[in-house]
């Protein structure tokens, strides 16, 4: 097209010139960007972890586990929407390869490109505010775990996993205890030929204070597991090797030769968690314990014996999390294989999953409040080494398994 000979494009060119003139002389001022009320209360947050990790593995039967050692990193990136005191949602960004227990990122591959995936992306409404701190609470989505949890039930919840579907929670004040009431309904497979998969969890507790310096905080839970043996629960999606007519991975018996790790058994869980708080000569501790038993167990469906329950318990002394400031913990866990699901499970004892049984010791420093650093040690073996455990090609999977992790962690 010729732009010389067309009038309309000239004018309209010399107009675009004169108003970008008179805006250039127009001075700017900070009151002239008007931002909804909501957005001055965004919050951005998250934290990148390094980590260094040596496995030393043990196979006296020759199953073809190795020890190595792996660079990883994890990010995760987080926005917070406060639209009123009552009403909030939040998106998280985590990085990994899109596993519901971790979001570690194994540093590999000739330094490619490494994804994001939706870490969380949920809302919740305070629907009452009341007297005696009674309040009512729903959210729904890809949430952070409205459960209690502390680090002696994360045998049943890894801290990394965010549940999906929907949630209730409630509180209320009766004499000096603060009673609790959580719910739960997470979706766990979507499958219209076979079933839907789903979670139901609820769980009553109470925290009472004891003495001006310590309290206890006691809950119990029931987990009640739908339709788990028409579909499979494995980590990620990925199914059992179908190397055997009965695979252990990560822990669960599995029918791993005909329907690709669908869970031979059912899954009720109960447990019943416990802390006792409180500062000794000024520094904070934590003693912890939790015990799960599988109440659907059936040793006939799975061949073998119940191996239905599990237990959990540990202390935390002093807390890292101030300049200058240090932290020591010690745990020590039995898990058989079928005492919960074990793909929610914590992934850091051994190779994750069930079947497990160590302690693990740590101890962290922070130089700085946003800055920890933070090593740990896991020695684990199989609580069972009898069962015929189905080995990845990646799994480290072992009769005893010692874990060196070296971290540090920078949040904000």
């Amino acid at each position: 097209m010729n732009i010389k000979g067309n009038s309309i494009i000239k004018t309209s060119a010399v107009s675009l010139a004169v108003f970008a003139a008179a805006v250039a002389a127009t001075p700017a001022k900070a009151t002239d960007l008007v931002l909804n009320d909501w957005l001055n209360k965004v919050t951005i947050s998250g934290d990148l972890r390094l980590r260094n990790e040596r496995w030393d593995n043990t196979c006296p039967d020759g199953r073809g586990c190795y020890d190595y050692s792996r660079d990883r990193f994890r990010l995760r990136l987080a926005l917070g929407f406060e639209f009123s005191p009552d009403l909030m949602a939040k998106v998280r960004l985590d990085s990994g390869n899109g596993d519901q227990a971790s979001a570690n990122q194994t540093e590999t591959a000739m330094s490619t490109e490494k994804p994001l995936w939706i870490g969380q992306a949920y809302m919740k409404w305070r629907v009452y505010n009341g007297d005696n701190n009674a309040t009512l609470s729903l959210m729904g989505g890809k949430m952070e775990n409205p459960l209690w949890t502390i680090a002696a039930n994360n045998m049943v919840w890894e801290p990394s996993v965010n549940p999906e579907g929907y949630a209730e929670k409630a509180t209320y004040k009766y004499g000096q205890a603060n009673l609790f009431l959580n719910a739960m309904q997470m979706a766990a497979d979507n499958d219209k030929t076979i079933g839907d998969q789903w979670l139901f969890a609820q769980q009553l507790g109470a925290q009472v204070p004891l003495s001006d310096d310590f309290k206890a905080t006691v809950a119990g839970a029931w987990y009640a597991w739908a339709n788990t043996d028409a579909n499979s629960l494995t980590n990620g999606g990925n199914p059992v090797p179908a190397s055997t007519s009965t695979g252990y991975w990560p822990g669960n018996a599995m029918n791993a030769y005909t329907n690709a790790g669908i869970p031979l058994n059912k899954f009720g869980v109960g447990e019943v968690t416990a802390e006792l708080a409180g500062k000794v000569y000024g520094y904070p501790i934590s003693v912890q314990g939790s015990y799960i038993n599988n109440m659907r167990s059936n040793s006939a469906l799975t061949g073998t014996g119940q191996n239905q329950t599990g237990y959990k318990a540990g202390v935390i002394f002093n807390k890292a999390a101030e300049k200058n400031s240090w932290e020591l913990g010690y745990f020590y866990k039995y898990v058989e294989s079928e005492a919960t699901v074990a793909s929610l499970t914590e992934t850091d004892w051994g190779a994750g999953g069930t079947n497990l049984k160590g302690s693990c010791v740590w101890a962290a420093y922070n130089p700085y409040k946003n800055f920890q650093l933070r090593s740990a040690y896991y020695m684990t073996s199989l609580v069972d080494t009898s069962l015929p455990y189905v080995v990845a090609a990646n799994s480290g999977v072992a009769s005893s398994t010692n874990k060196l992790q070296l971290d540090a962690i920078i949040s904000f």
